[in-house]
């Protein structure tokens, strides 16, 4: 694993969403899944979810 990782609570930051919208989210085909940190601790990486904002230009 390469890149750097966001915590749930700085990518709901970013997206200007809850955590449970996040967490809704993660269940939708196509959204960044999250990489397993810890035992308790998952995080995403930012590639993936730069990679998803990029696909998502134009089509709302």
């Amino acid at each position: 694993m390469e890149g750097i990782v966001w915590r749930p609570k700085q990518v709901a930051v970013l997206l200007d969403i809850s955590r449970a919208t996040l967490s809704r989210w993660r269940k939708t085909p196509g959204f960044p899944q999250p990489v397993q940190l810890g035992p308790r601790c998952v995080g995403f990486l930012r590639s993936d979810i730069d990679a998803w904002l990029a696909s998502r230009k134009g089509a709302c």
